[in-house]
């Protein structure tokens, strides 16, 4: 079954390096639900040794003014999509924890690979909302306003984070013309590769299987990617909890950042 609902992050940037533009593609491709959601961090009051600081009012009406406009433009963009099918949701908030939160609502959200800012009052970091959203998340390289996912790369490593990025992706790869499982090293023998695609015959996707001897697992990936002409990658998220910080993986990193293919996350 397609995705019905489908969740975007709209920021000032996001119109010019083609991720709501990749959003309403697919938006078109699946006959699903857009949601645009943009968030502004509210300035917060700040205790100094003279007494306590309280945000400027007009720093707090040019943001609420900043979401209004972001809210028309999307508005204007996606009303190609038909009425009714989409809708805008804001708040001054941090914008990748709101995101992550509003993420119940969709079945798969779709953001930058890289953060549109290193001020966290507008920027997202993809990573945050990988670890955070309980839901396939789309890291869509800057500038990649087209998306086709009619060959489907599935990176996999025999971990719970691949398992259920494949089965995540299920409506997608259902949908490509050409899945190709690749694993590479040791840690994916040519025996759990077939499994793979065995299991994928049987949900209704006739998948090919490509082992990579390789030791720098991204970096393969990535090549693997290129070489069969895929427009999306399809991977686990691999991180580990550090001081309440998420830190992502090597391979999962290299995807995420190096990629110019767009890469569908689960962890």
């Amino acid at each position: 079954m397609a995705p019905k609902t489908l969740m975007v992050h709209v920021s000032p940037d996001g119109f010019k390096n083609g991720r709501v533009d990749a959003a309403l593609a697919l938006a078109k491709t699946f006959g699903a639900r857009l949601i645009g959601v943009g968030a502004m961090a509210r300035p917060e009051a700040i205790v100094t040794p003279e007494g306590v600081m309280h945000p400027d009012p007009d720093n707090v009406a040019m943001l609420e003014k900043d979401l209004k406009a972001l809210s028309l433009r999307f508005s204007k963009k996606a009303a190609a999509l038909g009425k009714d099918k989409a809708s805008w949701r804001s708040a001054l908030t941090a914008p990748a924890p709101y995101l992550a939160e509003n993420a119940r609502a969709a079945d798969m959200l779709i953001v930058s690979s890289r953060a549109d800012s290193d001020f966290p009052v507008i920027g997202v970091d993809p990573s945050d909302v990988i670890m955070a959203a309980g839901r396939p998340v789309l890291a869509v390289p800057r500038g990649k306003g087209e998306v086709d996912f009619s060959t489907v790369l599935v990176a996999w490593k025999d971990t719970p984070q691949a398992r259920r990025a494949v089965a995540a992706a299920l409506p997608v790869l259902t949908s490509a013309k050409r899945v190709v499982v690749t694993g590479v090293g040791d840690e994916t023998a040519g025996e759990a590769l077939e499994e793979v695609a065995v299991w994928l015959a049987s949900h209704g996707v006739k998948a090919e299987t490509v082992h990579v001897k390789e030791k720098n697992a991204g970096k393969a990936i990535i090549k693997a990617a290129e070489l069969q002409g895929a427009g999306l990658i399809v991977a686990g998220a691999y991180g580990r909890s550090r001081l309440r910080e998420f830190i992502l993986g090597g391979v999962t990193r290299d995807l995420l950042f190096k990629s110019k293919t767009p890469c569908l996350f689960s962890h």
